[in-house]
């Protein structure tokens, strides 16, 4: 469903071997299969003529602001939502990481400075993610 509805899909490349050493989310992680995920997904974005765009594992997508672009370095996993201590935008932590992912791998491809997601009109979603 995704390769077929989206031409162009990014995703972050996680430390899922750190990830599995955390007790917490040991479990959840080990469960979801992320590299079978992964590669059926690569499939059939080719097979579709689509593409994947796999950003770096150490790209600051969680601790940079989405809406200024400053960095907050000491974020914590345990904290779940951004608040921007430079520009003051507070929401929620994945959302952020997204909005993030998506704009750093359009510029990491010489476009403009967004991703216009499902063809809409570029409107970056709000902290309820409307």
């Amino acid at each position: 469903m995704i390769a077929k509805r989206y031409g162009t899909v990014v995703i972050e490349d996680l430390n899922v071997r750190g990830m599995v050493r955390d007790g917490s989310l040991a479990k959840g992680v080990t469960d979801q299969g992320w590299y079978q995920f992964r590669e059926m997904l690569e499939y059939k974005l080719e097979w579709r003529g689509g593409e994947l765009i796999e950003m770096g594992r150490f790209d600051p997508s969680s601790k940079m602001c989405s809406n200024c672009g400053s960095v907050k370095h000491g974020f914590k996993l345990s904290e779940r939502a951004y608040h921007c201590g430079v520009c003051g935008l507070a929401i929620d932590r994945d959302l952020n990481a997204a909005i993030n992912i998506r704009n750093m791998a359009f510029q990491s491809r010489g476009g403009h400075s967004r991703i216009h997601a499902r063809g809409d009109t570029g409107r970056i979603p709000d902290s309820r993610g409307y």
